[in-house]
């Protein structure tokens, strides 16, 4: 399946690339950072499948889509956004989106990619629409995860590639690290750390790539904030022959409970 990436960020796009290039059968074909070059390259490589950003207000991303379907109307279009208001994505379905995915939950996007590489191609308004509610009901089911997680959690958690680079994170991870969540994804883990924590934390980084859950507290100097007191739970991802591609990482900042 041949896949064109439409986002403004290369950060956000590296990111994307780095996802879906573990699904098999899948080519990325051409990457794009504005709506003319998107519509360009399209034109010229035909992808099977584009996964682009939407803009708000969403009228502008509405003409865009259908524009994409005008152009080659059996693309599957995979929509990342940064909104997760149910409004919006609503929109971008009835705006002829096959998938939505937050840029907060971009792991999402390699199930998203496989399932749409490995079925059959939609042409009936019955099988859209089928598709449509599938992914309303993973939107949903996913959601919540996330407001569990983040709103009463409120821990830093991220999800890291076997090249130490972010995949994702959590609201609160990017504000422990003050730092935006699009100068986080897709960056090395050494660049946003710091290389002394780094450093120091790479056995543990070494551990849970080795197939291991990974617990423990360390005080390391971190890049933005400085020097803090860390409890730190990993646990190893796998893909599909189930040999670990990186870890999801849960962290509580106990500076607060010790003395450093």
């Amino acid at each position: 399946m041949r896949v064109l990436i439409f986002d403004r960020y290369e950060s956000i796009r590296q990111n994307v690339r780095l996802l879906i290039g573990s699904v098999n059968g899948v080519f990325v074909c051409g990457e794009a950072e504005s709506e003319p070059e998107a519509i360009s390259k399209a034109q010229r490589c035909k992808p099977d499948a584009i996964i682009m950003e939407l803009e708000v207000p969403a009228n502008r991303s509405a003409h865009f889509l259908s524009r994409m379907r005008e152009l080659l109307p059996e693309i599957k279009i995979v929509v990342l956004s940064q909104y997760e208001d149910s409004a919006i994505v609503s929109e971008a379905f009835n705006s002829g989106a096959n998938a939505y995915v937050a840029k907060t939950s971009m792991w999402n996007l390699t199930s998203v990619v496989r399932s749409l590489c490995a079925g059959p191609l939609m042409r009936r308004e019955g099988d859209l629409e089928l598709l449509l509610t599938e992914s309303r009901l993973n939107i949903q089911a996913l959601t919540s995860q996330i407001q569990l997680i983040s709103d009463r959690i409120a821990l830093p958690l991220a999800r890291c590639s076997r090249d130490f680079r972010y995949l994702w994170v959590n609201e609160h991870h990017a504000k422990w690290h003050k730092r935006p969540i699009d100068r986080i994804l897709g960056h090395r883990i050494v660049d946003v750390l710091g290389t002394h924590a780094f450093d120091r934390l790479a056995h543990h980084f070494d551990r849970v790539l080795a197939g291991n859950d990974v617990k423990y507290e360390e005080i390391v100097e971190l890049k933005n904030i400085g020097k803090r007191r860390i409890s730190v739970a990993y646990k190893p991802t796998l893909d599909s022959a189930k040999v670990p591609n990186g870890w999801v990482g849960l962290i509580e900042d106990i500076t607060h409970d010790a003395s450093t």
